[in-house]
């Protein structure tokens, strides 16, 4: 049996209505037509799910920027200038802020120091390749050095001062 296919203008989403006399051939084009409406559906469904967690990711931001003066506040020792330019830069960046409100406030208070004393120090902004290792590498350094400085001292203070015995 011959397949008839007849053009008539409707209001489905083509625009066109397609008859068919042949059930084999109706079944197939119903079946592919199905398809790609699943294929379409599915496609749509992960845009949405994207739409979705961006819209999420750009709340969570949101809130955690409102939240982060009143949470700057409760870190001692910050002058205002200090307040301003630590809001700044953990505002303007989301991973710094997300770190940030995971923090203790102990920490929160060395590491907003850290970053207004020493800036973002990252290996990728540098022209040289091991730029930020070096930094914190000489860092470490200069801490040893105190830490050694500071026992002679004590060593020091314990020859010359006249021990106590109870």
């Amino acid at each position: 049996m011959a397949t008839r296919r007849k053009l008539e203008d409707d209001d489905d989403a083509m625009g066109q209505k397609f008859e068919v006399d042949d059930d084999e051939t109706r079944q197939k084009l119903e079946h592919d037509l199905n398809s790609v409406w699943l294929q379409e559906k599915e496609a749509m469904a992960l845009k949405l799910d994207g739409l979705i967690n961006v819209l999420s990711y750009e709340k969570e931001v949101a809130d955690l920027q409102a939240k982060l003066k009143s949470e700057l506040n409760n870190v001692e020792g910050l002058s205002q200038l200090q307040l301003f330019r630590a809001i700044h830069m953990l505002a303007k960046d989301h991973d710094l802020l997300r770190v940030f409100f995971t923090m203790s406030v102990k920490e929160k208070k060395i590491y907003v120091m850290d970053l207004l004393e020493h800036g973002l120090t990252l290996e990728w902004d540098s022209d040289e390749p091991n730029a930020a290792q070096d930094d914190t590498e000489e860092r470490g350094i200069i801490i040893l050095k105190l830490v050694e400085t500071v026992e002679e001292e004590i060593s020091e203070l314990h020859t010359i001062l006249p021990t106590q015995t109870t």
